[in-house]
């Protein structure tokens, strides 16, 4: 998969506001072009930035900066979920007709960790992440 340029985008998406509704018909039809030809959605390219709450902010202010020394080192706990609830929401995001071949290769790998003994933490978290934001 190719991701489409993203100066080409934005030139694109500026031509939207012309007053030529030729061009912006012309833009509008280039812009979905480029992105069903990289394999993707206009949820992959789109996110959302939202005003944050006093708890989010709290959340984030709380949060401990590690060095790339600690990172690298930090090995996840094996995840605590139960393994039909995984494969559960693996399956329901594998059966959405929106995702990329990549997102579905993606999945494909957590399903094969799962039956082979379980997905890291991380990993769970990043698949119940996936499916609530996909779930709106």
């Amino acid at each position: 998969m190719t991701l489409p340029d993203r100066d080409d985008l934005l030139h694109l998406l500026e031509q939207l506001g012309s007053t030529d509704d030729a061009d912006v018909l012309r833009a509008a039809r280039s812009l979905e072009s480029r992105v069903r030809a990289a394999g993707l959605g206009w949820s992959d390219l789109l996110v959302a930035s939202l005003p944050l709450d006093d708890d989010d902010q709290d959340d984030l202010d709380g949060l401990e900066v590690k060095s790339l020394e600690e990172h690298a080192a930090f090995e996840p706990e094996m995840g605590n979920e139960d393994p039909a609830a995984m494969r559960g929401v693996i399956e329901a995001l594998l059966a959405r007709a929106d995702l990329s071949d990549e997102t579905r290769a993606e999945l494909g790998s957590f399903r094969e960790e799962l039956e082979a003994g379980g997905l890291e933490a991380a990993d769970q978290r990043y698949l119940l992440a996936l499916h609530r934001r996909l779930a709106r």
